[in-house]
């Protein structure tokens, strides 16, 4: 993944998880549910939680929720790609 894209790619996935929470969840529960190595899925589990939680973020898309997004996004791909490379 490329970090400077960060930003972009949370722009438009803002949006989506706003309008899509339900198809969000079920794809976060999927891709848990795929993970064998119980430690990172443990890991995936809280940086997915992290993403749509950290930094106050709330249900608004106004620019101060949509930075806090993008850092909330840059930190998921950070802390993901760190321990889904050890599999």
């Amino acid at each position: 993944c490329r970090m400077e894209l960060a930003g972009s790619a949370a722009d438009a996935l803002l949006p989506l998880l706003f309008c899509e929470q339900e198809l969000y969840q079920r794809l976060v529960h999927e891709l848990l549910e795929k993970e064998q190595n119980p430690t990172v899925k443990s890991r995936l589990a809280l940086a997915f939680h992290n993403l749509t939680s950290s930094n106050n973020l709330s249900s608004t898309l106004d620019r101060p929720n949509r930075q806090k997004f993008r850092k909330n996004l840059r930190v998921f791909l950070g802390e993901v790609s760190g321990f889904m490379q050890i599999k």
